[in-house]
């Protein structure tokens, strides 16, 4: 059947209101997802090219940085912002490689990008890297042990200043010169004339048996520190590196655009997390790198030199004038062991035929007897034992009479205090001493030397790792409007 139909000029007219209306609605709806689809393909994008952090340094470090020089020496930030822009064109239109080909109800196209902003593990100071260490630290050890390792660390920098101090007098070299040259004096009185005039003084018998420890003292300074307190110096890493390139002695790339300083960074508790990260993930001597350039990495923080030999050196003669510091101070303090010096100063002053030297020689032998305590201290320190920083009558090891026994068997003589500190723990206690600036730069120096001898990595450096970085994007929807997108992401974010 056929029917008539008709439409008034009216009717006509408001169809076609209706359908500009819904024509324009579509359009809208079109656009408004576009913008949508575009912030959410910024997203991805950017958190795909931070998806390939550098996975040697999660796992040995739990550090997250993208390696924006590819394995290369050269920060790459163009092949970079290319990697953002394939990733936005899967977004932006998804079907573009699709086999089965099919339309785009969208239609969006990038405009142009660019980076307006980026830093680096080296940005700020180096303070960018070293946040990173910081909040780990604070997830690894939590709320209680970081309320230990404050209290613990204010009590020990305060003794430690304290001895740092009292080290300025401590001069045993001094007073060994000081009793040669009274053996000088009283072997040019042996052969000088004689005199009719005598003077009366108290003279003190001397034991038939009596072994003078200031002679051990004096073959103990002539010997090679390092064979006295390690019981096989051959054991000593030879290893050497060239420190010309470490990052602490290059210029380096500082970052670009945005940076946020965070006040926080540098405070009394961070410095503190940071060096028990350092103490964590550097090596010493006795828990050597073994594949690194430099197995005693916390000993060159501390010294700097380019060989493990001289920077075990350096922190042994360190950690030998800190115990000679608080041995003398006690032997001053304790009537005992103050009398028992007295008493051998006496029978020297009786060998050397001069009575009237015993005062000087009291003061000597103090000074000796607190280095030759301070000789079994590092050592023990060094053979895994543990030694208090300040000693008691309990933990004091060594007699007057037993320094002769130095000379044969010193491991005979070291005792193991349990509630002392360990080596590490004195190696904490000469780090409170750098200043944090030096103790991040050269702790990357550390684990940048240790990534270089990773198969594949040996162009690795610290100033091309990214940390965040921030992507300007225009991008053309419905070929009318152009949107622009900036995206930031971070690891610290």
């Amino acid at each position: 059947m056929k029917y008539k139909g008709s439409m008034t000029v009216f009717l006509s007219l408001i169809l076609t209101i209706i359908l500009a209306l819904v024509s324009a609605s579509i359009l809208s709806v079109k656009v408004a997802a576009g913008r949508a689809q575009i912030a959410n393909g910024m997203n991805q994008a950017m958190y795909s090219l931070f998806a390939r952090f550098d996975r040697d340094l999660e796992e040995r470090y739990h550090l997250f940085f993208f390696d924006g020089g590819y394995r290369g020496q050269t920060l790459q930030p163009g092949k970079m912002l290319d990697m953002v822009e394939e990733d936005m064109s899967y977004i932006l239109a998804p079907n573009k490689e699709s086999l089965l080909g099919g339309s785009n109800l969208l239609q969006l196209e990038q405009a142009g990008a660019g980076i307006t902003g980026y830093t680096l593990a080296t940005s700020l100071d180096n303070s960018v890297w070293k946040k990173q260490a910081v909040e780990y630290m604070k997830k690894a050890i939590g709320i209680q042990g970081i309320q230990g390792l404050l209290e613990r660390t204010l009590k020990n920098q305060i003794i430690t200043k304290e001895q740092e101090e009292a080290s300025g007098a401590v001069k045993s070299g001094e007073a060994i010169d000081q009793y040669e040259g009274l053996q000088e004096a009283a072997k040019e009185a042996e052969t000088a004339p004689s005199t009719e005039e005598t003077v009366d003084q108290e003279v003190t018998d001397v034991p038939k048996d009596f072994v003078n420890p200031l002679d051990t003292i004096q073959t103990l300074k002539k010997t090679s520190i390092l064979q006295l307190v390690v019981k096989d110096k051959s054991q000593i890493s030879g290893k050497k590196t060239d420190t010309s390139q470490f990052m602490s002695q290059r210029s380096v790339e500082p970052g670009m655009g945005y940076m946020e300083e965070d006040a926080e960074i540098n405070s009394t508790l961070n410095d503190m997390l940071f060096q028990e990260y350092l103490l964590e993930f550097c090596g010493n001597y006795l828990e050597p790198t073994r594949e690194a350039g430099l197995a005693y990495q916390a000993e060159y923080i501390l010294q700097g030199k380019d060989n493990d030999m001289g920077n075990l050196e350096g922190v042994v003669n360190k950690l030998l004038l800190m115990r000679e510091a608080a041995n003398t101070v006690f032997l001053y303090t304790d009537p005992a062991r103050k009398g028992e010096a007295a008493s051998i100063a006496a029978t020297i002053s009786t060998l050397l035929l001069m009575p009237e030297a015993a005062p000087v020689l009291e003061g000597i032998l103090i000074l000796a007897w607190a280095y030759a305590e301070s000789l079994l201290d590092v050592r023990g320190l060094l053979a895994g034992k543990k030694v208090p920083l300040v000693k008691s009558t309990a933990s004091w090891q060594l007699s007057l009479r037993n320094i002769p026994t130095m000379l044969t068997d010193m491991d005979a003589l070291c005792k193991d205090n349990s509630s002392g500190m360990t080596y590490k723990d004195y190696l904490r206690v000469l780090l409170l001493l750098k200043s944090d600036a030096h103790k991040v730069s050269t702790c990357m120096d550390m684990i940048e030397n240790t990534v270089q001898h990773i198969v594949g990595r040996e162009q690795f450096r610290w100033d091309v790792c990214v940390e965040s970085m921030e992507v300007e994007m225009q991008v053309r929807s419905e070929d009318r409007k152009t949107f622009t997108v900036t995206k930031r992401y971070g690891y610290n974010q």
